[in-house]
């Protein structure tokens, strides 16, 4: 009996054994599925992020050079830790030419594919691709532009395309508002999102209104100017102010570029082609009198402000305006003064929550004529660009990259 029992423990223990034996064997195996299934990703987050990284790079690249067509090979991106720097994945960029948007502004396609520079224990090198469409154009396309809103009144009579994020009509009087080209917005026309639009009475739009993706505003890149003004134009650390005949012989600025760190006042007359750029404010105290087809751009980190100073009646030539930081504006009340000329082209990024990104209005009179040589036959150097995606999808492995199939294969405008 003794040897049936001692029989019966040895047999029950054995089974316990074998069994703890499967469930430890099967606890380490989950693990290491699980440890594999983390790395794995772990690796394609990685390659995700790089493969966004990618895009970014692109997008830079296209702003500073509207004809950029890569490509980039294996980027790093790297990891720094303590002085310690590891590469943690690459990107490798490609680009083709794609069809011209509703705007009349080019297009590219963009591939973007992120690696992951380590390799799992399953021998799993991680890879993602994503594929963008962007639009490429010059803010000198337009005769106003802005990120934010964009409020027109009554009497307004503007020849030349508009963009703005929310576009808002005052009429007073029934005094109509002209808008002799087409007018984009990228969010509401006047508090409405629909894209198709209701145009209220006394507005009139030749061309009609559209609706598009939202774009990235015209920045002025101003590291980007500083080292090219130190380079071979005209660099000032502080204010600046000049008043007379503008040219780069004149300002001492070889490559048509002047940089002041903080605000720069300007007037006189237009006798080359000239760029100023301002870590701060621009402040225009006069008359910019263009003597012939020459241009200048007047590019701020902050706004650009037609000041008290300049007079009640202002002349503004040839100019290609860009306030990067906040708003174009003229000093005093509504109607305070007397005529604004302007001929060129504006940019103004805005405030959110303010009315307007262009604010105009201390002229009685506006007359606000585009000069579309600004756009065709610019003669301003280093004019920006800015950007807008007009699509984005993550592409499958194998799929062809051509410009024929990204139309096919990608859901976009």
């Amino acid at each position: 009996m003794k040897n049936a029992k001692r029989g019966f423990v040895l047999i029950a223990s054995l089974m316990l054994i074998l069994f703890l034996g499967i469930y430890i064997g099967f606890s380490f195996m989950r693990a290491n599925v699980s440890q594999d299934y983390t790395e794995i990703t772990s690796d394609s987050s990685l390659a995700f992020y790089a493969a966004e990284a990618g895009i970014e790079q692109a997008k830079m690249e296209l702003r500073r050079n509207p004809a950029w067509i890569g490509p980039l090979v294996n980027v790093p991106v790297q990891w720094i830790d303590s002085g310690t720097t590891t590469t943690i994945a690459t990107y490798s960029v490609n680009v083709l030419q794609g069809p011209v948007f509703i705007t009349g502004a080019p297009t590219v396609w963009v591939q973007s594919i992120g690696t992951c520079a380590s390799v799992t224990s399953r021998n799993i090198n991680a890879a993602r691709e994503i594929r963008v469409r962007v639009m490429v154009d010059s803010p000198a396309r337009f005769f106003a532009s802005t990120l934010h809103d964009l409020t027109i009144v009554s009497g307004a009579n503007i020849n030349g395309d508009v963009l703005a994020r929310d576009v808002n009509f005052e009429v007073y009087a029934g005094i109509p508002i002209n808008l002799n080209n087409r007018l984009f917005f990228t969010r509401n026309f006047n508090g409405n999102p629909n894209p198709i639009v209701t145009i209220p009475p006394n507005v009139n739009i030749a061309e009609g209104a559209v609706k598009l993706p939202p774009v990235e505003f015209t920045g002025v890149n101003l590291v980007n100017y500083r080292g090219i003004a130190q380079a071979g134009g005209r660099y000032q650390a502080g204010d600046f102010t000049y008043n007379g005949d503008i040219d780069a012989a004149n300002l001492a600025a070889a490559n048509q570029v002047v940089f002041a760190e903080g605000d720069l006042h300007i007037s006189g007359n237009l006798l080359g082609s000239m760029l100023f750029v301002a870590g701060g404010t621009i402040y225009i105290d006069g008359n910019i009198n263009a003597v012939g087809l020459d241009q200048i751009g007047l590019f701020a980190g902050q706004n650009v402000i037609i000041s008290a100073a300049a007079g009640a009646n202002v002349n503004i030539q040839n100019a290609m305006i860009i306030a990067d930081g906040g708003r174009l504006q003229a000093q005093g009340v509504a109607g305070s003064r007397e005529t604004l000329n302007f001929n060129g082209s504006m940019a103004a990024r805005g405030y959110e929550g303010e009315r307007t990104a262009l604010d105009l209005n201390a002229f009685g009179i506006r007359n606000l004529a585009y000069n579309i040589n600004i756009f065709n036959a610019g003669t301003i150097p280093f004019m920006p660009s800015f950007i807008a995606v007009l699509c984005w999808r993550e592409a499958q492995t194998g799929e062809p990259w051509n410009a024929a199939a990204q139309l096919i294969q990608a859901a976009c405008i």
